[in-house]
């Protein structure tokens, strides 16, 4: 718990939240919340979501953290976190929703298209990012 916390305090600039791993594109809360052991995970997915992990990623089989979330426990703090989605992710889903070539507007390596993939568009796309492997390097969620 206190690594989790070190490491979301002094590397915050150079962490990315919403990587996601190259498996079934899923990200740290994910990975926590699909935990069947709930030690610490509760702490660790608060920890996630004040330091500012989207809740509302989606992986590669269009699920949320919530959506793949195995004890009780965790089901009732995601849900409990669930707020009204920004503008900005409910735009990124009718992007993919309507299946618009985003791709044609933006460079593919940007913010922007990452952004929308994470919330949608990861089900019919791989992402591939030198940053998408670093949570399969440690099996801290597993």
């Amino acid at each position: 718990m206190q690594v989790v916390r070190l490491l979301l305090y002094c590397g915050s600039r150079w962490i990315d939240l919403d990587a996601v791993d190259s498996i079934r594109n899923d990200t740290a809360l994910h990975r926590i919340a699909r935990s069947s052991t709930g030690i610490n995970a509760t702490a660790i997915i608060e920890l996630l979501i004040s330091a500012g992990a989207h809740i509302d990623c989606f992986n590669s089989y269009y699920s949320t953290p919530f959506d793949v979330a195995i004890l009780p426990e965790i089901c009732s703090l995601l849900q409990s976190k669930q707020r009204v989605p920004r503008l900005k992710c409910l735009c990124a889903r009718l992007i993919t929703d309507q299946e618009l070539n985003y791709n044609l507007v933006w460079p593919i390596n940007t913010a922007m298209n990452r952004f929308i993939m994470l919330h949608g568009d990861l089900s019919r796309q791989q992402l591939t990012s030198d940053e998408s492997s670093i949570l399969d390097d440690f099996d801290v969620f597993d």
